[in-house]
């Protein structure tokens, strides 16, 4: 974890108008940045003068890591470097394997490595009674708990804005496996027995795209970007449609 300089520079707005991505000479493009938390404020943290709080702080209300060091939780003044959206590893392997006419096609990709930022739940965690919210909200901190860790969803009283700001819970390992496509063919000149000469091959295809992903990232497509996003911000999801199945079936030609 680091905290942005003012060396390079910073891209990409989040829905409050910060920036969620850094770059500077040296490192890699795009970083993704925020703010970092780590769980929710105690009354024993409330009450204490050191620890590091924003106005209207209360139990359950979520905190983070004082990223300039001010002493003071602030949005973009704390933002520190989250992850890198770049992969470790991609990869890709075609296989086709053929028996007495019959074919059968695989076209197999993945990444290991590489962040994608969940911006959607800027919207999923906006409790103004704006929009349809996330199920997460559902076991949200209520007074009484003893669940103060960074997985438990924060109080939602007077603290309808922090929550759903760039930050580390919004942050998901992108790392998948996909079978973008398979394709079983027949090649039915083989049942004329040399009747069909006016083709060397007639085949039966049937095919499906997005066969299915295997991935940590559960809320829409992992290859997530927009095509206007430019080099230095990928793998942001700000609400993009899921990647659909197809299904086809045809006759390939062959003469």
């Amino acid at each position: 974890m680091s905290y942005p300089d003012t060396v390079g520079f910073r891209n990409g707005n989040a829905g409050n108008g910060t920036q969620i991505t850094w770059t500077k000479p040296g490192g890699s493009i795009g970083m993704l940045i925020g703010y970092q938390t780590t769980g929710l404020f105690t009354q024993a943290e409330i009450d204490d003068p050191k620890v590091p709080k924003y106005a209207g702080a209360r139990p359950g209300s979520m905190k983070w890591v004082d990223g300039d060091g001010d002493g003071i939780l602030e949005i973009q003044d704390d933002y520190v470097v989250l992850a890198n959206p770049h992969p470790d590893l991609m990869f890709g392997w075609n296989n086709t394997f053929e028996y007495k006419g019959i074919t059968l096609r695989t076209i197999f990709a993945g990444q290991l490595g590489g962040a994608i930022y969940d911006l959607r739940k800027e919207i999923m965690y906006n409790v103004d009674g704006n929009f349809n919210v996330s199920r997460d909200m559902a076991n949200r901190w209520r007074p009484g708990d003893t669940d103060f860790s960074a997985d438990k969803f924060p109080t939602t009283y007077l603290n309808t804005n922090r929550v759903r700001f760039p930050g580390s819970n919004k942050i998901i390992d992108g790392s998948y496996i996909a079978l973008k496509n398979l394709t079983l063919a027949y090649d039915i000149a083989r049942l004329l027995k040399g009747r069909a000469k006016f083709a060397k091959a007639i085949e039966v295809v049937g095919s499906v795209r997005n066969v299915f992903y295997i991935a940590n990232y559960k809320e829409g497509n992992p290859e997530v970007r927009r095509t206007n996003d430019g080099s230095a911000l990928r793998s942001v999801n700000y609400g993009s449609y899921p990647t659909s199945r197809t299904y086809t079936l045809g006759l390939n030609f062959t003469f």
